[in-house]
């Protein structure tokens, strides 16, 4: 059952728009019950169900403040270049793993910021930081 609907809820967000899909994907998010593949996939229909800007407080929220890794990153990825407020995380450790750094990192690339918060990057050990750390290099 859990495949039939992790399947159902990545092509939900291929149908037409629908705010019964957005809630519906919110209340997973929401209920932390899902997580991992199922998560983000539950997180991304949500937001194609949803108006642009819409969901930003939500997912700055859940960003900076979720538990589950894979959430947080598809909350960076879904807010594009509106990273702004996300920005102190850098000067953060992780929670897990380095992928919230690299992938802010990334966007701010993307986006032509330069954060200034990202000095003690610069001494960690970790290849996809120093790579994401070379795209907004001066």
């Amino acid at each position: 059952m859990p495949r039939v609907r992790k399947s159902a809820v990545y092509n939900l967000r291929f149908v037409p728009l629908s705010a019964e899909i957005a809630a519906l994907t919110w209340d997973l998010v929401a209920s932390g019950q899902v997580a991992g593949t199922r998560g983000y996939e539950a997180l991304a229909t949500c937001a194609a169900h949803t108006a642009p800007g819409e969901l930003d407080d939500r997912l700055i929220d859940l960003a900076r403040n979720d538990l589950r890794e894979s959430i947080r990153l598809e909350a960076v990825s879904l807010l594009e270049g509106r990273i702004e407020p996300l920005l102190p995380l850098l000067a953060e450790p992780p929670l897990v793993t380095w992928g919230v750094h690299v992938r802010l990192l990334d966007a701010c690339g993307d986006a032509g910021l330069r954060p200034t918060s990202v000095d003690a990057l610069h001494a960690v050990d970790n290849l996809y930081v120093a790579a994401a750390l070379a795209t907004i290099a001066d």
